[in-house]
């Protein structure tokens, strides 16, 4: 008994450790950037805001270093969404274009895998709208309209922190 004791106070000392390493870049407004590792340790950088209206909902954006895709998470504590339960979500910025997104589902998130490729027009759409709708299709869940104030100043952080976990390709000679 004593042993299992020891070792559930170790892997909660262990969790929260880790979980420490992830550190504010900036905060402005409904926004705020992250770099640093995760729970699981992997160096990771995010983007988070929340519903203005209390309704507890988050929307996360995220890369994981080594990933060839960044996430879009949506997350609310009240949801209990069956794991591997798959849901259709439309983002759109402003009046510009609508990602449609399939997002995998457990517990009380989604979420939807974006190919790293396409982050630079999924930012653009974010840097030039005011806003930010995420529609549920076919879901119960109302409509989220998020502001995108201070997004846009916290964004170039979310990005530089993205590039610098990048490899560097080292540049071949040149001379012999």
């Amino acid at each position: 008994m004593k042993s299992i004791v020891l070792v559930s106070v170790a892997a909660v000392s262990l969790a929260t450790n880790v979980q420490a390493e992830m550190q504010k870049l900036s905060e402005v407004s409904w926004w705020a950037a992250y770099g640093g590792s995760n729970k699981e340790g992997a160096f990771t950088c995010a983007m988070v805001t929340t519903t203005p209206d209390s309704r507890g909902g988050k929307l996360v954006i995220e890369h994981v270093k080594g990933a060839d895709v960044f996430l879009v998470c949506m997350l609310k504590p009240t949801w209990t969404i069956e794991k591997g339960a798959h849901k259709k979500v439309a983002l759109q910025f402003g009046y510009g274009r609508i990602w449609q997104l399939s997002a995998m589902g457990s517990g009380t998130e989604l979420r939807a895998a974006i190919p790293l490729r396409n982050l630079e027009a999924f930012m653009s759409g974010f840097q030039s709208a005011g806003r930010i709708d995420v529609t549920f299709v076919g879901g119960t869940e109302t409509a989220w309209q998020l502001a995108t104030g201070g997004g846009g100043l916290v964004e170039p952080d979310f990005i530089k922190c993205i590039r610098m976990s990048m490899p560097v390709t080292p540049t071949p000679p040149t001379q012999p």
